[in-house]
């Protein structure tokens, strides 16, 4: 049996939590795993930009929250840049250890960073 795989957005506050969004994935493009020789399926958009997507609405349909709280899956520097900068929100998100960190402005602009798992956040 396999599963529905569903996208979906809660609103929480207090002792409730309402799903304000959600989104089927269709996974209806085909393709042959190279590899594998497997007939595989993807879907026309990413989990990344369905989120997005999601998002957007919820901004535009005026839902009053602050913070964005999303799974590991979803912490990426456009999800995160575009949360911030075009929906004026906070975030928290799971972060893998392997991802890179640029600890100051400086550092950014001159290209240093380093994993995440290696800074000392005492």
């Amino acid at each position: 049996m396999k599963g529905i795989n569903l996208l979906n957005a809660h609103y929480h506050a207090g002792d409730a939590s309402i799903p304000v969004a959600y989104k089927l994935i269709e996974k209806t493009i085909l393709y042959t795993d190279l590899k594998t020789k497997k007939v595989r399926r993807y879907a026309e958009q990413t989990k990344n930009e369905m989120m997005r997507e999601m998002l957007m609405i919820c901004c535009h349909n005026q839902l009053m929250f602050r913070y964005v709280l999303a799974d590991s899956w979803f912490c990426s520097n456009d999800n995160m840049m575009f949360i911030r900068h075009d929906c004026n929100k906070h975030f928290l998100m799971a972060m893998k250890s392997n991802r890179k960190v640029s600890l100051s402005l400086d550092d950014k602009l001159q290209g240093r960073s380093q994993r995440i798992d290696t800074v000392d956040f005492s």
